[in-house]
């Protein structure tokens, strides 16, 4: 049967607890097993009275969001559920939008030639955790600068 209610119309699905149009009040709709049945829009199979009842539609919990197809830049994810009657059992959404990290550059010039000093490399992208790294450079210990030499301890001759 069909229900009106201003300007939407309805068909019934299934109905439990109602036996007669005039049961129809706090009857309850098997098709989304939730919602009262004046809530659920047209569906494509038909009902009416003395009809047997089609099966009730039984969908399960989602699962959690799976892996995202790619650690950075766009990618997918994907979840599932099982039921009988469900009007979809996979769903996707968009996953890891961000930038991935670009490539290290090369590590730049110690800040001392001896004595332990630092350098730097740096990276774009704003999924990067870190954008510079700096390292230890020229560690070993500096020598003082040369005297003149001395005079020569043997004379020629």
């Amino acid at each position: 049967g069909r229900f009106s209610q201003g300007p939407l119309s309805f068909r019934m699905v299934a109905l439990v607890g109602a036996t007669s149009a005039a049961a129809l009040a706090g009857a309850v709709c098997m098709h989304c097993m939730v919602k009262p049945f004046h809530s659920v829009p047209v569906a494509s199979a038909s009902w009416s009275w003395g009809a047997p009842a089609p099966a009730p539609v039984v969908c399960n919990s989602w699962t959690s969001w799976g892996a995202c197809s790619a650690t950075c830049g766009p990618g997918t994810q994907s979840r599932s559920r099982t039921g009988s009657g469900c009007s979809h059992t996979l769903e996707s959404q968009a996953c890891n939008a961000a930038a991935c990290c670009g490539s290290w550059t090369s590590w730049g010039t110690c800040s001392v030639a001896c004595g332990g000093g630092t350098q730097q490399r740096t990276r774009s992208g704003a999924a990067c955790s870190s954008t510079s790294e700096n390292q230890a450079c020229n560690s070993a210990v500096c020598c003082g600068s040369w005297t003149s030499w001395a005079t020569c301890s043997v004379t020629c001759g």
